[in-house]
């Protein structure tokens, strides 16, 4: 018997869901992630710039049209996110990972580079300027952060340019934090330009535009390790591991993994340090934690050669052993 709202393959999809279940495996796309309302709405929207009658000839379309294929993730892509999300996340970016990444860079003057991939509206990014300003600054006076925040989405990207967000924004923003960095402005919430100073707003493509190089941190939540499958989702992650330097480290959201493996090696949070030895304040990554060289190994998450992504537990929340194997000359791409 068929489920209902459902069609065989055949007959072509009745639903969006059914559309998603026959259109996403194919493109390597975690369909039953799409089933969101405005997913739906921009795909409708598609196939009314098309002049496509229903779901089935724009399967057909996708089936034809490789470039029309390539784009349906961009067109189903999420641009909702806000402040401080997973405020728990943060609080161990401020006190671990951002002190290990200020004392690691040289110099007098050390600069730490971070890039926040899939920024949205901006959010993400103005998210770790006000965390250094409130956290390392003051402890670190002479270190600064440069922030590049990458989107596909341009709405998103003016969204961010004008810094001005809804209260729903705000909803994870710590007691105290809201009044020093943000301003009021009618019913909506302004960041301050201190934070906005702190971070360069780019329209990049994550899975076809070049990625910066000797990146000390990459945020990369709720994106490929949410939405991607097989081959696209492994080559997210081949990019992000390639903007990371040795040491460097990269934030994924508590909910993703970077394998379905991974969860028999870190189950207290997502928070990955990255190394270009698998070391974690100069400790050697564990027999068991390392990748088979058939590419299976128990926490592996992705490999091109001697390029690994894998991660195991150091007792904070999960490790990610990745970046070159040779320090590199910062070269923040668009710098």
């Amino acid at each position: 018997m068929k489920a209902a709202g459902r069609r065989d393959e055949n007959d072509g999809p009745a639903t969006f869901d059914a559309f998603l279940a026959l259109a996403c495996p194919g493109l390597d796309l975690a369909w039953r992630k799409y089933r969101r309302r405005d997913a739906r709405h921009a795909v409708l929207a598609r196939m009314r710039e098309l002049g496509l009658p229903d779901y089935a000839s724009y399967l057909d379309l996708l089936r034809r049209d490789p470039a029309e294929a390539a784009g349906l993730a961009d067109r189903m892509r999420v641009t909702v996110t806000r402040f401080f999300r997973e405020r728990e996340r943060w609080q161990v970016l401020a006190e671990r990972v951002l002190p290990e990444l200020v004392a690691a860079a040289s110099g007098p003057r050390p600069i730490v580079r971070a890039w926040s991939a899939g920024c949205c509206g901006g959010e993400e990014p103005y998210t770790l300027a006000i965390l250094w300003l409130e956290r390392i600054a003051p402890a670190a006076p002479d270190a600064s952060l440069e922030i590049l925040g990458t989107d596909i989405d341009e709405p998103s990207l003016a969204r961010a340019r004008a810094g001005l967000y809804p209260a729903s924004a705000l909803r994870e923003v710590p007691p105290g934090v809201r009044e020093r960095w943000f301003g009021r402005e009618g019913p909506a919430w302004r960041v301050a330009d201190a934070a906005r100073r702190m971070v360069r707003l780019e329209n990049r493509n994550l899975m076809s535009d070049p990625v910066p190089s000797a990146t000390d941190l990459v945020l990369c939540r709720y994106l490929p390790f949410t939405y991607f499958t097989g081959t696209r989702r492994h080559e997210a992650a081949r990019r992000l591991w390639s903007a990371l330097r040795p040491d460097g480290a990269l934030m994924i959201g508590r909910k993703e993994g970077l394998h379905r493996r991974i969860s028999s090696c870190s189950r207290r949070g997502r928070m990955r340090r990255a190394s270009s030895g698998g070391a974690v304040s100069r400790r050697r990554r564990p027999p068991s934690a390392r990748p088979r060289a058939d590419g299976h190994g128990p926490c592996e998450a992705a490999e091109d050669g001697d390029e690994r992504l894998a991660a195991h537990d150091q007792g904070h929340g999960g490790v990610l052993a990745g970046g070159p194997p040779a320090r590199r000359r910062p070269d923040h791409v668009g710098a």
